[in-house]
């Protein structure tokens, strides 16, 4: 086992954040993970109500807890961890950075970074951050916001009740939320669709490529520092279209609809 890691496990124990029998627990675990992740290319993650932190590692090939602990099994190329019967508060993992995650919870709040593969997280009641992934994210709660920032590749976004951000991206990506705001800054989009029932749509300095397309019942549409590089074409039922919406070319178009609220598009 590496050295490093059971001097951490001692570190750990030494200032009182686990108990001995979670210590053994730990170094049994990391026994067993050496063995296990051959040829493992998923990690699937059953959590309760753990707070989690995955963080992908280059030159890493195999996991390493850093706090807390959760049983591990394998099934063919897929590792499994699962809640034990005492569920640590937090747990923060180090994990291959090539590698594809699925990611179960009740109510956890969940980060993960640094992945190169797919991502998908399934949740009741969690707020997420996504950091510097590339290939694809699937990510499902009823409540909770999400964050997502340097994301590359497709993303299929939806919270029932939260705020989705998306920061630093080139996505191809379909972003909902029932009763939350919908924000994308510094980002290209290609092909992609926003849709909020309740909550605003907002741009700032984004691209769109091909068609794409935004809509909310009760929100605004707001459009800021955005390049004149792609058309704008704009309606609303009852709301006001406020600034000059461009229209460039046929291919590359933003579509924004909305029937109670505002269209706004600032220079």
């Amino acid at each position: 086992m590496n050295e490093d890691i059971y001097k951490r496990i001692e570190e750990m124990f030494s200032k009182g954040k686990i108990t001995e029998q979670e210590k053994e627990r730990l170094i049994k675990a990391f026994l067993q993970t050496e063995k296990q992740f051959s040829g493992v290319n998923e990690i699937e993650i059953r959590l309760k109500t753990s707070d989690i932190e995955l963080e992908g590692v280059s030159d890493l090939y195999d996991i390493n807890f850093e706090e807390g602990y959760l049983n591990i099994t394998k099934e063919n190329q897929k590792l499994i961890l699962k809640s034990p019967l005492s569920e640590p508060k937090m747990i923060k993992i180090l994990i291959p950075f090539k590698i594809n995650i699925r990611l179960k919870g009740i109510s956890s709040d969940i980060k993960i970074s640094n992945i190169l593969g797919h991502v998908e997280v399934q949740s009741v009641s969690s707020d997420i951050e996504l950091n510097n992934i590339s290939e694809s994210v699937l990510v499902s709660v009823i409540s909770g916001d999400i964050k997502a920032s340097n994301i590359f590749g497709k993303a299929d976004i939806n919270t029932k009740s939260g705020d989705i951000l998306v920061k630093s991206s080139k996505l191809n990506a379909f972003l909902k939320t029932y009763s939350g705001d919908i924000s994308c800054i510094d980002s290209e989009f290609d092909s992609s669709r926003f849709s909020s029932f309740k909550g605003d749509i907002s741009y700032e300095n984004c691209l769109f490529k091909n068609e794409n397309l935004a809509n909310t019942y009760f929100g605004d549409i707001k459009l800021e520092k955005c390049p004149n590089s792609f058309s704008v074409l704009g309606n609303t039922v009852l709301g006001e279209i406020k600034g000059t919406l461009q229209k460039l070319n046929e291919k590359d178009v933003l579509k924004v609809e909305t029937k109670f609220g505002d269209v706004l598009k600032e220079d």
